[in-house]
C-alpha cells in the first residue's frame, strides 16, 4: 500500500500545479474563454488525477528544468577540458589507508543509521498510508450516508400533482429529450430548488418558492434543473467525491472542485440560455436573485446540484447572462485550443534532452584488479571484481560514474574482508536505461546462507550522481 499512496502523493504534487496553471490561465483569459470551456478545462484535473504516467511532450512545462540544465551543460562545453589525470587523480597508498581508519571506525555506526533510518522511513509510511486510507474512508462514507440519509427524507416529502407544473416539466423534458421519469418534490429539506439522484431524479421544490413564484418562473427553475440532468452534472459529482476522498489531504484540490461546481452551475445557465428566446433571457436571470430571498440554509450533500450554491458567485452569472451572446466560432476554436494548450503542457512528461538521449545502448562489463590494502595494521591483497560502464554517449558521465562504483566497490570489500570471511559475491543490474543505473552487490560470509549482505547502488544516468 505505501507504494500506492506514493503515487497518490506525487500525482496529487502534479494535479496541484495544475489547478494552478488553470486558476492563472482562467484569470488571464477570463474575457476570452466561452463559459462552456472555464468548466470543461476542469475535466483535464480528472485525467492528472486517474493516470499516473504519461507520454513525452515538448510543450511539457516540465522542459523547463530540462532546459536550464542544458544550458549550463552548454557553458561548461565552452570551457577549456582537463585530462582525466587531473579531475580522478589515481589513489595513493596513504589514502587508502585512510578511507580504510575512516571506514572501519564508522562503520558500525552508520551500519546503526543506515537500519535506523530505513525503519524510520518504513514506519513513517506505513502510518501515513494508514492515515491516509481512513481518512479517504471517513470522507466518502461519510458523503454517502448523509446522501442516503438525504433521499429518506425524501421518501416522506409531498409529490407535486399540480397539472400546470407537470405540463411545464413534460414540455421541457421533451425539449431537452429526457426520456427518464422525473418527479417534483415539494420540499423543506432545501432552501433552494435541487436536482437529487441519477438514477430516479427528482426534483426539489421548496415550499416557499412553490407558493410565491408564478408558472412561468418554475418553469425557468425546472428547466436549469433538467439541463444539470440532462448534462450528467449529479454523475460528475460523484466522480469529484470519489476523487476527493482519494485526495482528501490536499487542499488544492478541494478548491480546485469547489471552483469546478461554480463554473458548472454557470456552464448549465449558458446551456439553459441557448434553449430560451432571447426576451427570456433577463427574466431569467432577475429569477436567480429572486431565489436569495429565500436562501438561508441547505442540508448539506455533495452529489446533489442546488441552481443557487453559493450567494458570492450569483453576481458574476448575472453578469454572464447579461452579456450572453450566442456560440462564436472564433472564440469556441480559441478556448478549445487554449484547452488543448494547458492539457499539453501540464498532462505531459518532459523530452529526453541531449544529455539524456544516451538510451540503454550502454553496456556493464566487469572489471577485475588487485590492490594492496591495510587491514586490522597488516598489508593485504585483496581481488577485486567490479561492473563498469562502457560504450555510454556522454564520456564526461561514462567516467563519473565509473569511478562511483569503482569506489563503492573497492570500500565494501575492504569493509568486509575486515570484518568477515567472505566466501561468496555477485552483482545484479537491477535496471539498466538512460535514467537510472541500480546495482545490486550481494555477499555471502557462510555457507548455509545463500547471501547475507547486501547493497544497492543507483546512480542517475543523466547527471551521474548517486540517487539517494
Amino acid at each position: 500500500m505505501s507504494n500506492f499512496v506514493t503515487i497518490i502523493f506525487q500525482m496529487s504534487i502534479r494535479a496541484s500545479l495544475l489547478i494552478l496553471i488553470i486558476l492563472a490561465v482562467k484569470f488571464v483569459f477570463k474575457k476570452v474563454l466561452l463559459p462552456q470551456i472555464h468548466y470543461l478545462i476542469w475535466f483535464l484535473l480528472f485525467i492528472a488525477l486517474t493516470i499516473p504516467y504519461t507520454s513525452e511532450s515538448a510543450l511539457s512545462m516540465y522542459n523547463i528544468p530540462n532546459y536550464f540544465d542544458t544550458n549550463k551543460l552548454s557553458s561548461e562545453s565552452i570551457l577549456p577540458s582537463v585530462s582525466n589525470e587531473k579531475d580522478v587523480p589515481p589513489k595513493s597508498q596513504d589514502l587508502e589507508d585512510i578511507q580504510y581508519n575512516r571506514l572501519k571506525q564508522n562503520t558500525q555506526k552508520d551500519k546503526r543509521i543506515l537500519t535506523f533510518e530505513e525503519s524510520l522511513t518504513k514506519k513513517i509510511m506505513s502510518t501515513l498510508s494508514w492515515i491516509w486510507l481512513f481518512g479517504g474512508l471517513f470522507v466518502l462514507f461519510s458523503s454517502i450516508i448523509k446522501n442516503i440519509q438525504l433521499h429518506d427524507s425524501i421518501r416522506n416529502e409531498e409529490e407535486i400533482y399540480d397539472e400546470k407544473i407537470l405540463t411545464i416539466l413534460n414540455h421541457y423534458k421533451k425539449q431537452l429529450n429526457i426520456q427518464t421519469n422525473v418527479k417534483l418534490i415539494k420540499t423543506r429539506q432545501f432552501s433552494t430548488p435541487s436536482l437529487v439522484g441519477i438514477l430516479k431524479p427528482r426534483i426539489l421544490i421548496p415550499a416557499p418558492i412553490l407558493s410565491n413564484l408564478d408558472e412561468t418562473k418554475l418553469g425557468f427553475i425546472i428547466l436549469h434543473e433538467l439541463s444539470h440532468l440532462k448534462r450528467k452534472d449529479i454523475l460528475t459529482n460523484w466522480i469529484i467525491l470519489v476523487f476527493q476522498s482519494l485526495y482528501w489531504f490536499n487542499p488544492l484540490i478541494w478548491i480546485g472542485f469547489y471552483r469546478m461546481k461554480m463554473d458548472m452551475e454557470i456552464a448549465c445557465d449558458t446551456f439553459v440560455l441557448n434553449k430560451l428566446h432571447k426576451k427570456h433571457h433577463i427574466p431569467y436571470g432577475k429569477v436567480i436573485i429572486e431565489l436569495l430571498e429565500y436562501f438561508s440554509y441547505n442540508k448539506f450533500s455533495p452529489i446533489i446540484t442546488n441552481i443557487l450554491q453559493n450567494k458570492s458567485e450569483v453576481e458574476r452569472r448575472i453578469i454572464m447572462i447579461k452579456n450572453f451572446r450566442k456560440n462564436s466560432y472564433v472564440l469556441m476554436i480559441i478556448s478549445l485550443l487554449l484547452v488543448a494548450l494547458v492539457g499539453c503542457t501540464t498532462l505531459t512528461n518532459a523530452t529526453k534532452n541531449e544529455s539524456t538521449t544516451n538510451t540503454e545502448d550502454y553496456n556493464v562489463q566487469m572489471i577485475t584488479e588487485n590492490y594492496k590494502t591495510m587491514i586490522y595494521e597488516e598489508e593485504e591483497e585483496l581481488t577485486l571484481t567490479y561492473p563498469q560502464v562502457v560504450d555510454f554517449q556522454d564520456k564526461q558521465i561514462e567516467q563519473k560514474v565509473n569511478n562511483i562504483i569503482k569506489d563503492w566497490y573497492r570500500d565494501l570489500s575492504v569493509l568486509l574482508a575486515a570484518e568477515a570471511n567472505v566466501i561468496k559475491s555477485d552483482f545484479e543490474t537491477l535496471q539498466k536505461d538512460s535514467h537510472m543505473l541500480k546495482i545490486k552487490l550481494n555477499y555471502t560470509t557462510s555457507s548455509d546462507k545463500e547471501y547475507d549482505f547486501s547493497e544497492i547502488l543507483s546512480i542517475d544516468m543523466t547527471t551521474g550522481e548517486i540517487l539517494k
